[in-house]
């Protein structure tokens, strides 16, 4: 883990992409602030939340380039803490965003009004956020479901085996030996038709 190289980073353009995503986010957050009197919390969201993906961003990079264990693991924690701080806030970010749906984009001097590109950004990142949330979920769950039928047949073979009875298992032996040809001794003569030789020379005198 500790010899984890940028090697192993995926391609530039895909960090590149990446990177950019918190800024794209970050932007109209920060540049329309206070243009959402329908729900102010909403650019609040956009903004925070763009800072929180940065810096889990920064600390998986850091992460990623250390090569020694005492620079890994105090990054690792954080990223998790960054991970557990992005799930709580995009649940109150949602709660946001639909409650203000639908917003008013041409008036801006309406209560129900909020910019047009704020309110798309975060409305859309939410929404991409809690399905790929979902793909993962059902993913992983897959892969638990498999694992455990995986595993059940291979408990489900050991048991047949051992569970084998000893007449099934000697029953080849037994018509090997069923099948071998039966030999009789060469020298068994019936004991009626053996002659003394001594006894037929007397009868003779």
């Amino acid at each position: 883990m500790g010899n984890v190289s940028l090697s192993r980073l995926p391609p530039k353009e895909g960090q590149m992409l990446v990177g950019f995503i918190p800024l794209l986010l970050l932007a109209p957050g920060a540049r329309h602030l206070y243009d959402c009197p329908k729900e102010p919390m909403v650019p609040i969201y956009v903004l925070v939340g763009s800072i929180l993906l940065l810096l889990l961003q920064l600390s998986v990079l850091i992460m990623c380039c250390g090569r020694e264990l005492c620079t890994i693991k105090p990054f690792l924690v954080i990223s998790c803490l960054l991970l557990v701080c992005l799930l709580i806030w995009l649940i109150a970010g949602s709660v946001f965003i639909y409650r203000a749906y639908p917003p008013d984009f041409e008036y801006k001097h309406s209560p129900k009004y909020c910019e047009k590109s704020l309110y798309n950004a975060a409305f859309w990142s939410a929404n991409l956020t809690w399905v790929a949330i979902a793909g993962f979920g059902l993913l992983g769950l897959y892969l638990v479901l498999h694992a455990v039928n995986c595993k059940r047949k291979t408990e489900d073979n050991t048991e047949a085996g051992n569970n084998s009875s000893p007449e099934e298992e000697s029953s080849p032996l037994s018509d090997e030996i069923g099948h071998l040809p039966e030999t009789t001794p060469q020298n068994s003569q019936p004991e009626a038709t053996k002659l003394n030789p001594v006894g037929s020379l007397d009868s003779d005198a």
